[in-house]
């Protein structure tokens, strides 16, 4: 799913739960336990460049994640002028790393990059740049990035065109994942989205639970999906009663129902007829 000795993005809103994702994924990876974010490595070095290293280094710890992690807010010594060169802050972040490592998180991207998320031109060069150092040192990187904001006047066509900025993103970039919010993707549960140049599209549905960890789950919003057949069109009455079933309101049941269909779950084949789409 990420490919090796390449840039993944990792892209949604402020405080959807990336950096929980990212440390369940590598809690799951290091005790060889199935999770919707897959890569190969042996270990693990997690830049903290947007908050304190302190707020990843307790969340590691409550999971019980092995890795080193430096975090840049925390270092006095460095610079902050150095930001103005984002190839050489980059460099000097790196160098505080003392054990090898061929799993690198940059959490988050855009620092280190010269230009705004806009310019095609400057994310492109970043992007480039940051592949070369993967393939010169044989590692997998994963960065974090921010979502578009949300808006109730549009919706959109693809998971990764809600990813902020130029479509250099996509690109040049291995695969792209999005965690789409409940309230943004109109469903009871978190979305994952994880879009690849050379696999099929996956989608995963997320539950959070009292300490705030991803639980994967099949629930798909209300579980529309999961009571449809595939290949076998039902009718909007059918749905009611599923949903009647499932103790949620009509107003529910039509946001899942319009968010099943968006993310290519469910397709509308007649008048009031809808059908779960066999997956590719």
């Amino acid at each position: 799913m990420i490919p090796r000795r390449q840039i993944s993005i990792l892209a949604g809103a402020s405080g959807s739960g990336k950096t929980t994702l990212l440390l369940q994924a590598i809690q799951a990876w290091q005790r060889d336990q199935p999770f919707p974010i897959r890569f190969n490595a042996k270990n693990c070095a997690y830049l903290v460049a947007d908050r304190t290293g302190t707020e990843v280094r307790d969340r590691a710890e409550a999971l019980g994640v092995d890795i080193e992690l430096y975090g840049l807010v925390d270092d006095r010594k460095f610079k902050k002028e150095l930001l103005n060169d984002p190839d050489r802050a980059l460099d000097v972040a790196l160098q505080q790393f003392k054990k090898p490592y061929d799993l690198l998180i940059l959490d988050p991207i855009m620092l280190f990059i010269k230009g705004n998320a806009l310019d095609y031109r400057a994310v492109a060069v970043a992007l480039v740049g940051l592949n070369r150092l993967a393939v010169d040192k044989n590692m997998t990187i994963i960065a974090t990035h921010h979502a578009s904001k949300a808006r109730s006047d549009f919706s959109f066509m693809r998971p990764q065109d809600r990813i902020l900025g130029s479509a250099a993103f996509q690109g040049f970039s291995g695969t792209q994942m999005i965690l789409v919010e409940p309230e943004e993707g109109k469903t009871d549960v978190h979305v994952f989205v994880s879009v690849s140049h050379t696999a099929a599209k996956e989608v995963t549905y997320l539950e959070r639970n009292s300490d705030g960890w991803f639980i994967p789950t099949d629930k798909v919003g209300v579980p529309l999906v999961a009571a449809m057949r595939e290949g076998t069109p039902v009718t909007i009455a059918e749905l009611r009663e599923i949903g009647e079933k499932q103790k949620m309101s009509q107003a529910t049941l039509y946001r899942c129902l319009g968010a099943s269909i968006k993310e290519g779950l469910v397709m509308k084949v007649g008048h009031g007829l809808y059908m779960r789409v066999r997956p590719s």
